[in-house]
């Protein structure tokens, strides 16, 4: 899809796009996991804590200059007695994921020591990471896999607590020993709304998609991914006045408004399109 598409039919793509959402789609999880009862029904499922009541949660959290750059968390959620959650959606097949989880360890560690809810090291959260991908990354065919830590000495092992906890759980492997978590798996890659088998995540999804309401709430979040592409639309009025009003040539109108090379041939297809006589002159 080129960059006079998105700018020309957003809202037509919107609708096609929305019909096919699933909650691997970084624009539908946003909003389908900003709702907590949404966020509490999941995780109950896969941590298999059918008492656990989340009292806040939220999406696309960004946690400043963590090692010297902004870290974005896609879902952290607390629950009622101060347990943090991080759920993290990997659409693409990751090299390193054990590596990556632990930035996501590290980011909620963080987080809670900026806003001073870590005084001394006995304060520090119980932290629950929720990495799910769409493929079985670790090839052994299972649908969840946890991570235990232990502390070995003396050709003994003893269990080795720290409060941090990661799962991963997959989309690919139908498991026959967690049944349940993937038919919750398998509805986040259909997100079919004539499915009503996961109760509040069903309901929801059904909402947003089927609902006039909740297609507009949808639609201003998927306005968000083309903002960037809306806004080089602007610029290319721009650019355009300046090669009609000032004489500007097309390489120098780019170079005065301060152009990245990177994005020329955006700009080239935008003004051939816009204004296919300016760019003959």
């Amino acid at each position: 899809m080129d960059i006079v598409e998105s700018v020309l039919s957003i809202r037509d793509r919107f609708l096609i796009r929305l019909k096919q959402a699933t909650v691997f789609d970084n624009f539908f999880m946003r909003v389908v996991f900003r709702k907590k009862e949404v966020c509490q029904y999941v995780l109950r499922k896969i941590l298999k804590k059918p008492d656990l009541v989340v009292i806040e949660c939220r999406t696309e959290v960004q946690i400043s200059k963590l090692f010297g750059k902004d870290s974005r968390l896609d879902v952290l959620a607390t629950d009622s007695t101060g347990k943090m959650f991080n759920i993290e959606i990997q659409r693409e097949t990751e090299d390193v994921p054990e590596l990556r989880v632990r930035i996501y360890h590290s980011a909620v560690d963080s987080e809670m020591f900026r806003k001073g809810k870590v005084v001394t090291y006995k304060d520090v959260p119980t932290v629950y990471v929720v990495y799910i991908s769409k493929e079985d990354i670790w090839g052994e065919g299972a649908a969840v896999y946890t991570v235990g830590k232990s502390l070995e000495f003396h050709n003994k092992t003893k269990k080795y607590d720290d409060k941090q906890y990661t799962v991963y759980v997959n989309a690919e492997v139908k498991d026959k020993s967690d049944q349940d978590i993937s038919a919750l798996m398998e509805y986040f890659k259909l997100c079919d709304p004539n499915d009503s088998s996961q109760g509040v995540l069903s309901e929801y999804v059904r909402y947003l998609k089927i609902d006039e309401k909740g297609n507009d709430e949808m639609y201003d979040e998927f306005e968000k991914e083309f903002q960037g592409d809306i806004q080089k639309k602007s610029k290319a009025d721009d650019i355009a006045q300046l090669m009609i009003n000032v004489n500007f040539s097309f390489e120098k109108a780019l170079k005065a408004l301060g152009i990245p090379e990177d994005d020329y041939d955006d700009y080239t297809a935008l003004l051939n399109y816009f204004y296919p006589d300016v760019m003959k002159v």
